[in-house]
């Protein structure tokens, strides 16, 4: 399964009219100047496909306004991201989950399926965000076919997960996806374990084990008796009157949150934290947290059948190039591809490197440029190696 074409239409730079890409290869690249609309069009799909709320939501600035258009005057935009799928011959995982909104353009043609998000804005007199609608469902019949409401079906929420976008900005934060939060990877990769009733069981035997050793120390527990003192005369109610210090006996995802990566050896005698590296560790580190994340589960869905995990995974990657010397770039970019060869992986970059470039199929980059009079994004894309020269330069 794989995104075979997106149409992006008054979603941020991208006018009305909107631009379409449609995409052949499982690793594809945007070029172009700053404020070309790279970054958008990175963006759109993890409105669709982001793992957290934070990601899916549409918000007022994501509206495109023209230049010409008095911003006061608007009571009223939309916008619209439609990606379409294909399916590998080999597919048989991913088909069953969506055979009933396939369509076909013709007879003996392959079926695709087309999910589109549809947003509107509209001015309010409450408050300046104003009021936001948003709706994401199959479209049910082929591309250039009349549309009605009856063509129309709700993308349901149990189908959302099995198409993902981790989405690695430009500025990194690997602290935050070690983190044992909703959306991180590292909790999609923890949540693949199976903590079954013994190992609860072991775990709070040996948390116990923990309290029972604080308990032991003469200063712990004036500590805790001095909290219990000082807290009663502070209230008279008799159910919150005893106070107790120490640590879940049982809660897992507690423990689970603290749980760190640490780096050695080191030119000192303690371990690293990922804070302590550098930036380009640091870039580093995050990629290697996804392809992690990406064999873990491959191996872990093909030991256990009744698992049920992303049939797609969607790596959209800003500027790859960041922060990371010259001479590991072609390491990135062969980590990268090695990534977009897996069955349930398809790669997205952006990038203003040639060093990153060179290595990519021409007939996979998209050229982004702004049409200055206009406002709006235009993408092309380049067949030919010849013209990769130009791009260089």
């Amino acid at each position: 399964m794989y995104i075979s074409k997106t149409i992006i239409k008054g979603f941020r730079a991208f006018n009305t009219e909107g631009a379409t890409m449609v995409l052949k290869n499982r690793i594809n690249a945007f070029i172009g100047l700053n404020s070309s609309g790279k970054t958008a069009a990175l963006e759109a799909l993890t409105k669709i496909f982001g793992v957290t709320k934070n990601e899916r939501d549409i918000l007022k600035q994501d509206f495109h306004v023209a230049h010409e258009e008095d911003i006061d005057s608007i009571e009223e935009k939309s916008l619209s991201i439609e990606v379409q799928m294909n399916f590998g011959d080999s597919d048989k995982e991913s088909i069953p989950h969506f055979f009933n909104q396939m369509v076909v353009d013709d007879e003996g043609e392959k079926p695709y399926i087309r999910i589109r998000l549809e947003s509107t804005w509209y001015k309010s007199e409450f408050t300046d965000e104003g009021e936001i609608e948003t709706s994401i469902f199959f479209v049910t019949v082929p591309e250039g076919e009349i549309e009605d409401e009856d063509s129309k079906r709700v993308f349901p929420k149990h189908l959302r997960g099995l198409i993902q976008v981790l989405y690695i900005p430009a500025i990194r934060k690997p602290s935050d996806q070690i983190r044992y939060v909703s959306g991180s990877i590292l909790y999609r990769v923890l949540h693949l374990l199976n903590f079954d009733d013994k190992f609860k069981e072991d775990f709070s035997d040996k948390a116990e084990e923990i309290n029972d050793l604080f308990k032991e120390l003469n200063e712990f527990n004036e500590i805790q008796s001095s909290l219990t003192t000082y807290w009663k005369k502070f209230h008279k109610d008799e159910r919150y009157k005893q106070t107790s210090l120490g640590f879940g006996n049982s809660d897992l995802d507690s423990i689970l949150k603290k749980l760190e990566v640490s780096f050695s050896p080191t030119e000192t005698n303690r371990a690293f934290q990922i804070n302590d590296l550098g930036e380009g560790y640091r870039s580093l580190f995050y990629l290697t947290l996804v392809c992690a994340l990406l064999e873990v589960e491959e191996k872990i869905i093909k030991e256990d059948d009744d698992k049920i995990r992303p049939v797609l995974t969607i790596l959209a990657v800003e500027e790859p190039e960041n922060h990371i010397a010259p001479q590991l770039l072609g390491r990135v970019i062969s980590i990268l591809t090695s990534i977009s060869t897996k069955e349930k992986t398809q790669v997205f970059l952006s990038s203003h490197t040639p060093a990153i470039i060179k290595r990519i199929d021409p007939e996979s980059i998209f050229h982004f440029r702004l049409i200055i009079n206009t406002k709006q994004r235009l993408i092309q894309f380049y067949y030919l190696k010849r013209k990769m020269k130009l791009i260089s330069m």
